[in-house]
């Protein structure tokens, strides 16, 4: 495999690979195990996201360096604002719905 750039991959990056392993790993396995997604998560959209994608929980790193360290507090109250916005009460319910017929 190649990469476009040069050096190492942080952040926004690596966003479209982690999306599409974390949907290769809801294929294999249909939910049935808890997966953490990592990549690419710098904000609580990111985070709504992977958990649609069936992630049980998430890692933060490159967020630590590009919004220091109250990444995490910044990352749950936006991810506060979007569960609001979208009507999500739990993250379990909102859970693997990428993969649900509308």
């Amino acid at each position: 495999m190649s990469w476009p750039e040069a050096g190492g991959q942080s952040g926004h990056p690596l966003a479209i690979m982690a999306n599409a392993r974390l949907e290769w790993a809801w294929q294999v396995h249909q939910g049935a195990l808890p997966m953490i997604a990592s990549g690419g998560i710098l904000s609580g959209n990111d985070v709504i996201e992977r958990i649609a994608r069936g992630a049980h929980c998430v890692q933060i790193y490159s967020a630590l360096v590009y919004r220091g360290p109250w990444a995490a507090l910044k990352i749950l109250k936006e991810l506060e604002q979007e569960m609001q916005a979208r009507g999500i009460g739990l993250l379990d319910d909102f859970r693997g719905s990428y993969y649900k017929a509308d």
